[in-house]
């Protein structure tokens, strides 16, 4: 975690990096699930894979 020191010396802590981090994660999450949806309802996986951009089916 990134630590910031304000104009008086206290520390402060960059938020910025964790919402960013929280948002990876989240998108990742999403990302799994909609492979998961498509799969499941008959999309062929190379087709999925192109659209959510992996390069192979372990991604």
């Amino acid at each position: 975690m990134n630590i910031l020191i304000d104009a008086d010396g206290c520390p402060v802590v960059d938020l910025t990096l964790q919402i960013a981090k929280q948002f990876s994660v989240l998108f990742i999450i999403l990302c799994d699930a909609c492979a998961s949806l498509l799969l499941a309802n008959g999309v062929p996986m190379k087709q999925v894979q192109e659209w959510l951009g992996y390069g192979n089916a372990s991604a």
